[in-house]
């Protein structure tokens, strides 16, 4: 958005990682690093599967519908702590939003 607006994060989203972001996956785990504030996070269990979806820049409903599938959760649990997880990662400037469809 030219403005700097961000758009409003919903399940529908689609994020992209960061350009000061690099990560690695190492076994159950993803070791994501912000270049830019020397940051580094350690990133396990479903968030790992989240940060592969991101990666893949598919939808978050997208990443919602492989959560479900992996694991046993309620789609309005599953959505309720995916958006809050991808809040987490935009204030912490590891992705942003790209499409909000």
């Amino acid at each position: 958005m030219s403005t700097g607006e961000t758009p409003s994060l919903s399940i529908e989203c689609t994020l992209r990682l960061e350009p000061q972001v690099v990560s690695q996956a190492i076994g159950d785990e993803v070791i994501v690093l912000h270049l830019g504030t020397e940051t580094y996070f350690v990133i396990d269990g479903t968030g790992a599967l989240i940060w592969s979806g991101i990666q893949e820049q598919v939808s978050l409903s997208a990443i919602r519908d492989r959560i479900i599938h992996s694991y046993a959760v309620s789609k309005h649990q599953c959505e309720s702590d995916l958006l809050c997880f991808a809040g987490v990662l935009i204030e912490s400037g590891l992705a942003s939003v790209v499409r909000s469809d």
